[in-house]
């Protein structure tokens, strides 16, 4: 043998010194990570005999079609033995087996009112190529951008269907969303099931519910020197109005007081109907414009009064015109006042009267926009 590939004791003695500690820093490392991995799960005996419990009672209710607790029994297995890949992979497969739909009938949505017909959250199984309803799964129903009454739960029947019964909605932003959802082994203490999350939306809401703004003022041109009981009237018939139009099942409407410099001797400009629709914050503006005054003294005792009324009513969001009439009051008394006040509140009542025509057409249709006013 060749000197160079020669090994004295002293080398050999040596060499074997290096393997024997390489294998103990290895079997130390392995004992420290089964210890770390210990640690960290927890498990004891008597927890994997009861999660191997709970997997043996899942598989007979899944014999049985028994979806839901064969569901529970396997979410407590794999809480008491998350190590045991059988359990999980079980556990994932059931739910991955598992189909859900959900339907209902767009309705108008109205704040105080509820729905007609129900939402129906179906579920059903598909293993080995052949689907079945799953009767006896909890369902949990939740009213989302929306506040109201609902079927909080319902338990899925022999079609795999569960019913929420809308029965008031409260408010609503724009639209209502009915979430469906499934948890294992309850909505309080389990996990949420977000593959079989479904939501229904409804999208039309009821004209009626619109942010409505009445808007009373006065042209220029009318006599300055009855602007204070001009000014306490305006202020009137804007009230009687908005209690008008609440009577009426409109729910979000207000009275705005006067606008200064709106009102022009032109035509109102799509422009303008969109900034004020801005500065009152509104959908729609019912506007009354007082466009004149006439009195005339027939004798010491006895006064005549026209009052001169222009209505629109005004879609903002489009900039539009929807409505444009003219309502004329007449008034007698045995002072100016009387004939004022007489001339106001017959202006008043053909006011309501053509909005009460109107309007019931508007909430037929539920659209404010029936006609374009040239």
């Amino acid at each position: 043998m060749p000197d160079n590939i020669k090994h004295t004791p002293e080398k050999r003695y040596f060499l074997l010194a290096e393997i024997i500690i390489l294998i103990m820093v290895i079997l130390s490392s392995c004992t420290l990570v089964t210890r770390l991995q210990k640690g960290r799960i927890k498990i004891n005996e008597e927890d994997v005999k009861i999660a191997g419990e709970y997997y043996n009672r899942a598989l007979e209710e899944l014999k049985k079609d028994n979806v839901y607790s064969a569901l529970v029994y396997l979410y407590r297995a794999k809480n008491k033995n998350p190590a045991d890949k059988r359990i999980s992979e079980k556990y994932k497969s059931t739910v991955n087996s598992l189909n859900a739909r959900i339907s209902g009938t767009q309705e108008i949505i109205k704040k105080g009112r509820g729905m007609s017909h129900p939402i129906v959250y179906t579920l059903s199984r598909t293993i080995y190529g052949i689907t079945k309803p799953v009767s006896g799964m909890p369902v949990y129903f939740t009213l989302l951008n929306a506040g109201g009454k609902l079927t909080e739960e319902d338990i899925t029947n022999n079609e795999g269907a569960a019913r929420c019964y809308i029965e008031r909605i409260d408010n609503y932003n724009k639209s209502v969303k009915v979430e469906a959802s499934v948890w294992i082994p309850d909505r309080k203490t389990g996990e949420k099931l977000d593959s079989l999350t479904r939501i229904f939306t409804y999208t039309r809401s009821s004209v009626t519910d619109k942010n409505i703004k009445i808007v009373v003022q006065k042209k220029a041109e009318i006599n300055e020197s009855m602007d204070i009981l001009m000014d306490t009237l305006m202020e009137d018939m804007g009230n009687q109005l908005n209690i008008f139009l609440q009577d009426l099942s409109f729910s979000s409407v207000a009275y705005v007081k006067y606008i200064k410099n709106f009102v022009t001797r032109h035509t109102i400009t799509q422009q303008q109907i969109k900034n004020l629709g801005e500065e009152t914050s509104s959908e729609v503006i019912i506007l009354v414009t007082l466009s004149s005054i006439t009195k005339i003294q027939q004798s010491t005792d006895f006064y005549l009064v026209n009052i001169d009324t222009n209505i629109n009513i005004l879609n903002t969001s489009k900039g539009v015109v929807c409505l444009s009439n003219n309502v004329t009051g007449r008034g007698a008394g045995s002072n100016i006042s009387d004939a004022l006040n007489r001339a106001f509140f017959s202006c008043l009542s053909g006011i309501k009267k053509l909005l009460e025509s109107y309007l019931k057409e508007v909430e037929v249709k539920n659209e404010f926009f029936i006609k374009r006013a040239e």
